[in-house]
């Protein structure tokens, strides 16, 4: 099993470290955006990115049914109904983009709407197109396990936008992002269309669709948390508070999409390869795809957990200082990402099982909670802090009610889960401890950006410390090498 741990590791090292790469420059165009844009505009394209996100469902989890199937037949050897899968797809998704965009357009020419506004629901409808065909691309890729494609299209879409919004911005302003958007687009359209992989065929079946639908459409429900979270926190926040409170909400929902890759890449990683292990009728799925990735979430997710609580706060002072009413719910979100991150490791037993009907309705009530609870503490005057707190509380039962469901799913006995889980508990506890000491005994309370930075400093080294202590006792944890480099 550790041999075919590290081979699969070694793919997400190089697929995450693209996507790594695109989130950092995208951290960048995160600070070019409100730093040449004032806090309104940065409001209305948020909105709009709000839009185009909804517009993506659209595609009724077609491409979210795909992602899974094709591997499956795959691995059976099946590769024409691989092709008509990815056929059924590719035309079922295509009507409802052209849908939207038609009906976003005809909203920007007859709706009394301001020209900002309205030329930016005009480029967001040609985006779906644009989006559309890259969407589709990508999952195909990923589905074919054609990673190396997609780790030079990261590369490539992020050097790409960040340059284009550099000088488009700063020489057009919001209509200079307007163009970025549509020029990186246009261009990754160009890329995907130039590979060969991307051969599916003409076949389109209704029957097909039907089931892909019924398949896909709870794992795109359940998949796209985050998004709805972020989205659906954004307009309580629009709603109630305005388009200048959005753009400083805006940028903890970019922290909280930054500190989910990681987690969200090992699983596009591994869910291939656990739905070829359950073709081929292996049944150590739950220990491999599921107790283990928990298990490395659980000791490694901290420490990026705290490198946004400390750094990000210390990045907007130095850059972003408008910004500066953002950092409360930035770090909120930050120690709630925890949760979702750990919800994560859940998806893939629980899709190889076809239990994900289940699962969307839980993600909804939580979705639900976070709604409600973000409205109440609005109301009780705590403004987006208390919307990042909804978000906090709906992280932490999610990740409960999804643990629930996989045990319900696979019938595990109640000790031997919490045997399991038990291993997981220690980095939780250290982590909010160290933070809430350090609030107690701040060292340099007086110099923020000296503040920050030490106690970034002290909680990494306890967090590394007992890291090092785990690795002696768990073979995951072994594999990563850190114990042999400094107890030799």
């Amino acid at each position: 099993m550790a041999q075919e741990l590290q081979g699969i590791a070694g793919r997400i090292r190089a697929y995450t470290s693209s996507n790594i790469y695109r989130k950092l420059c995208g951290a960048l165009n995160t600070f070019i955006k409100p730093k040449l844009l004032p806090p309104e505009l940065y409001g209305i394209w948020s909105l709009l990115t709000i839009i185009a996100t909804y517009a993506t469902y659209l595609q009724l989890g077609l491409r979210n049914a795909m992602f899974y199937r094709i591997p499956y037949h795959s691995s059976r050897g099946e590769e024409h109904t691989c092709q008509a899968i990815a056929a059924t797809v590719f035309y079922g998704t295509l009507l409802p983009a052209c849908c939207a965009a038609a009906a976003l357009l005809g909203y920007a020419l007859l709706a009394d709407v301001s020209v900002v506004f309205g030329v930016g629901l005009a480029v967001i409808a040609s985006g779906i197109l644009l989006q559309w065909y890259y969407d589709f691309s990508y999952d195909y890729l990923a589905s074919n396990k054609r990673f190396d494609i997609l780790t030079r299209a990261n590369v490539l879409r992020a050097t790409l936008a960040m340059l284009l919004n550099i000088v488009l911005i700063y020489l057009f302003g919001i209509y200079g992002l307007y163009a970025a958007f549509l020029l990186t687009f246009a261009v990754m359209v160009a890329f995907f269309s130039r590979q060969r992989k991307l051969s599916i065929g003409r076949e389109f079946s209704l029957r097909r669709y039907g089931q892909l639908i019924k398949t896909g459409l709870p794992i795109m429900l359940y998949n796209c948390t985050n998004e709805l979270f972020g989205s659906a926190s954004g307009l309580v926040v629009f709603w109630l508070l305005g388009k200048e409170q959005l753009g400083f909400f805006a940028l903890t929902t970019v922290l909280f999409e930054f500190l989910m890759q990681i987690p969200e890449d090992a699983r596009d990683v591994l869910d291939p390869h656990m739905m070829e292990h359950l073709a081929s009728g292996r049944e150590d799925i739950e220990q491999l795809f599921f107790f283990t990735p928990l298990l490395l979430t659980s000791y490694l997710m901290p420490f990026l957990v705290g490198a946004a609580y400390y750094l990000a706060p210390a990045a907007i002072m130095l850059l972003l200082p408008k910004y500066v009413p953002s950092i409360p719910a930035m770090k909120i979100i930050a120690l709630g990402s925890l949760f979702y991150a750990l919800a994560i490791t859940c998806r893939g037993l629980i899709v190889a099982k076809n239990r994900q009907m289940g699962a969307s309705l839980l993600t909804s009530l939580a979705l639900g909670v976070n709604i409600g609870l973000s409205i109440l503490f609005v109301k009780l005057g705590y403004g987006i802090q208390g919307v990042a707190c909804g978000c906090f509380l709906a992280f932490a039962i999610l990740f409960l009610l999804l643990i629930w469901r996989v045990k319900v799913i696979y019938a595990f006995d109640t000790r031997l889960l919490l045997k399991k889980l038990l291993p997981t508990l220690p980095p939780l506890v250290a982590m909010f401890l160290v933070i809430a000491l350090l609030r107690f005994f701040p060292p340099f309370a007086h110099t923020p950006l000296l503040h920050e930075c030490a106690c970034l400093v002290i909680y990494s080294l306890v967090l590394f410390a007992l890291l090092l202590l785990a690795a002696r006792r768990h073979e995951p944890l072994r594999a990563l090498g850190l114990h042999n480099r400094f107890f030799k």
